[in-house]
This record gives structure tokens, C-alpha cells and sequence, in this order.
């Protein structure tokens, strides 16, 4: 090597050692940023010529350092392992919303909820049983017993427009899924354009992993690298994302009446979703129409129970009691022709004493509508809990494979520190160097020749 050919190697030392210090202030500038993967430039000396040539001639000292591509520091086992754990929180976290919001709408216990007006109407049939001939504490009972209904009629009412909201909510995730596929296929597409031309990609991989996280949260997601720096996703066992193309979900409600299903948009095909979609459609399709279910089958309880009684005993005009409630298509229901006439109100076991309230005694003391929706509450309530304790469970795992992640690919702004001073450093003494060569240049140039003038 010649002596002009030191100056190349203090160059080297000079642009490798400036382009680690870029990357260090990158990490320092992004210590803050969500999902940012710190980033290292690794440097490797360059070596002497390995082929011989007619003028070319080599001490073997080498001829400087050379400094990569700066590339991410990640663990891709702990990445997948964040994408799971993501897509078990949020399902979690989207069943555990929907049961909360069936809770407030229950409202149980309480003095105005549906328990307190059971109780409430079963007293009134307390008071008939007392004053069988008092017209009022008729009229009093068919009021509670229509107010009672109509609270059958609210429940239900609000369980099905918690169902219609959280249809369109899912409607809105999944056109938020399709959009978020669209945008990592276009950066995969970048990512392999910058990977092919030897350029930096590691911020566009940063933006696309967390757009991927947020696929994850959504349906559930799984990865499969591919070269140069591309992933497909996965939704199940198809591809939503493959390296440059995506495909699209959508909801459907016609391929089985009253389920709500998501298919793959171009083959019609049912997709296999986790997620927040997954516990949304699980909702719809089981939790919510499983509790009006329940609470129907209270009010039939209701039905039977009282009816049963009550066509056994006689009114006021000594005529045979008729059905006090009726189930139709909007639910349970006083029968109209109590409803609009007190008198029809069954209190007697015989048609000619009119003051007997034993047959109103008899329903004032039933027991099994009460127990029927005790029972339902209960098991609600054991459902919430059970989820609530399942959300804290994973939040505290993901929190944890989130803090994992972050020890790997996170910055660190004590060690980013450390190595920016181990940098201005080798920088210094590439810059020394080249101040000596100069100086070995300088006395070469000047003074050779000089001697013995």
C-alpha cells in the first residue's frame, strides 16, 4: 500500500464510524416511538486484494473498515410470540365489553331491576289475596303485572341493540382489516425494493410490524417470513397478506340465516378469525341471543307458573279464570282481557265465595319464576367474573411479553450513550491518523530532494 493509499484507510475509519454515529442518533431520536426496533451498522475490515496483478502489490495491513447496512435488532420467535398474545388480549378484552355492557343492562341487584319487580308483583298478589273484593288492589296488581312486562319487553329490547351495535362494530373492524392489508402489502412491496437495492429498510418493517400487531388484535394473525425482509400474514390457514397482494374479508348474514359469519371476500369462503372480530362474532352468534334466550325462558317460567294457578280459579263475577299472561311474538304479555277489566282477576277456588283470596295466595307464594331468574343472573354474573379474571391474567402476559420484546429491540439510551462515545472516539483517532499521514505527506513532498543543495 502507498502512502496515498493511507489516506483511503483513514477515510474509511471516518465515513464507517460517522454512518454508526447516525444510527445511534436514529435510536436516541426514536427512543419514544412506538413499536421502533433499535438498529446497529455492523463493521468489517475490508480487506487486501486476493488476485495478483502485474503492478499490483500488498504489505497484507489491509486497506480500512467498511460499514453495512444498518439492519433491526429483533427476536422473530419473541415477535410471533407478541402477535399471539395480542390476539388472546383482545379477544378477551372484546368479550369482556360485551358482558360488561349485558351487566349494566341487567343492573343487578337493584331496587329497580327485574328481581325487585318480581318481588314487587308477587306482593300484589299478597295484597288481592288479603282484600280479594277490593277493586283497587286489583287494579294495583294488573299495574305491576304490565309494568313487569314491559321491563321482559326493555331487557330484551336493549339486549338486541346490543347485538345490532356490535354487528356494526364488527362491520367496522373488518373494513379496518382490509384496509390495514392493503397498506402492508404496499410496504412489503417497498421493504423488497429497498432490501434489493441494498438500502436501509428498517423503519418501513417497524411500520409494518405494528400495522401487522393491529391485524393481530383484530382477527388473529400468524407470520411467515419470506426473503428479503417480506412477510405474509395469515388469517388461519389462508393468506390475507402474501408478499405484495391482498385479499379482503367481509361480513356475512346470507349463506346461514341469523348467523353472522366472515368469509374471504373473492371466494366466499369462511374465514377462521380471532381477535376482537372472533370474540365480536362469537357474541352475536352465542352470548347475546344465548341470554335473551334465557331471559324468554324466565318469562315463560312466569307464564306457566302463574297461568297454571290461575285458570283454576274463579273472579269476581264467579266466572273461571282465564290465562293471566300471554307469550306472543314480542314476548310476555298481561292478558288483555285482565288487562282492560281488574274484575277478570282470578282470586277464588270457587265460584261463589267471592271473598276467598286462596288461589291469589297460592301465586303470591310461587317461587319458581324468582329462582328462575336468580339463576340467570347468577350464571351472568359467574360468566363476567370468570372473563374479567381471564383479562387481568393475560393483560399481566401480554405486559410481560411486551416488556420481553422491549429488552431485546427496544432502545436503551444508557447503552445507545456508551456506544456513541466508543464512536466519537475511533472517530477521533481515525481523524489523528489521517492528521499523521498528512504530516508524513507533507515532509515527503517537501523535503525530499533537498539534501546536499
Amino acid at each position: 500500500m502507498s502512502d496515498f493509499g493511507s489516506l483511503s484507510v483513514g477515510l474509511s475509519g471516518l465515513l464507517a464510524h460517522r454512518r454508526a454515529l447516525d444510527v445511534a442518533g436514529h435510536n436516541l431520536a426514536n427512543v419514544n416511538t412506538p413499536g421502533y426496533s433499535r438498529q446497529r451498522v455492523d463493521l468489517s475490515a475490508q480487506t487486501n486484494p486476493t488476485a495478483a496483478a502485474i503492478f499490483a502489490r500488498t504489505n497484507g495491513t489491509g486497506t480500512g473498515v467498511r460499514a453495512g447496512t444498518a439492519y433491526r435488532i429483533t427476536d422473530q420467535f419473541m415477535e410471533i410470540r407478541v402477535l399471539q398474545e395480542h390476539g388472546a388480549n383482545a379477544s378477551l378484552e372484546q368479550t369482556q365489553s360485551v358482558l360488561g355492557q349485558i351487566e349494566n343492562t341487567i343492573d343487578e341487584p337493584s331496587d329497580t331491576g327485574l328481581s325487585a319487580q318480581i318481588n314487587t308483583f308477587m306482593a300484589a298478589w299478597h295484597d288481592v289475596a288479603n282484600r280479594p273484593d277490593d277493586l283497587a288492589a286489583r287494579r294495583q296488581l294488573v299495574e305491576t303485572a304490565s309494568t313487569l312486562t314491559a321491563s321482559f319487553a326493555q331487557l330484551d329490547g336493549s339486549l338486541k341493540t346490543l347485538g345490532e351495535n356490535t354487528f356494526h362494530e364488527l362491520q367496522t373492524t373488518v373494513a379496518d382489516v382490509n384496509t390495514t392489508a392493503t397498506a402492508v402489502a404496499d410496504l412489503n412491496n417497498r421493504i423488497l425494493t429497498a432490501v434489493t437495492a441494498d438500502m436501509p429498510a428498517g423503519d418501513l418493517m417497524d411500520q409494518r410490524d405494528a400495522l401487522v400487531r393491529s391485524l393481530s388484535e383484530q382477527v388473529g394473525v400468524t407470520v411467515r417470513p419470506q426473503e428479503n425482509g417480506v412477510v405474509d400474514v395469515y388469517v388461519g390457514a389462508m393468506a390475507l397478506v402474501r408478499g405484495n397482494r391482498s385479499d379482503a374479508l367481509r361480513v356475512d348474514t346470507t349463506t346461514t340465516p341469523g348467523t353472522t359469519a366472515i368469509v374471504w371476500d373473492r371466494l366466499g369462503l369462511p374465514a377462521t378469525v380471532g381477535g376482537s372480530a372472533g370474540a365480536a362474532q362469537v357474541a352475536i352468534n352465542t352470548s347475546i341471543p344465548g341470554y335473551r334466550t334465557e331471559l324468554t325462558a324466565v318469562a315463560q317460567t312466569l307464564t306457566t307458573d302463574v297461568n297454571a294457578i290461575h285458570t283454576t280459579g274463579f273472579d269476581l263475577s264467579g266466572s273461571a279464570g282465564v290465562p293471566f299472561f300471554v307469550m306472543g311474538p314480542t314476548g310476555i304479555s298481561v292478558n288483555p282481557t285482565i288487562a282492560s277489566d281488574p274484575t277478570k282477576v282470578a282470586a277464588a277456588d270457587n265460584g261463589s265465595a267471592l271473598r276467598d283470596g286462596s288461589v291469589a295466595a297460592k301465586i303470591a307464594d310461587l317461587a319458581g319464576p324468582a329462582k328462575a331468574y336468580a339463576s340467570f343472573v347468577q350464571r351472568m354474573g359467574v360468566e363476567a367474573r370468570t372473563v374479567n379474571r381471564q383479562v387481568s391474567t393475560q393483560s399481566v402476559v401480554t405486559e410481560k411479553v411486551d416488556a420481553a420484546r422491549e429488552a431485546t429491540s427496544g432502545v436503551n439510551i444508557d447503552e445507545e450513550m456508551a456506544n456513541m462515545v466508543a464512536i466519537q472516539h475511533a472517530y477521533s483517532a481515525s481523524a489523528r491518523f489521517l492528521t499523521a499521514v498528512d504530516s508524513m505527506l507533507e515532509t515527503l513532498i517537501k523535503n525530499t530532494g533537498l539534501v546536499g543543495r
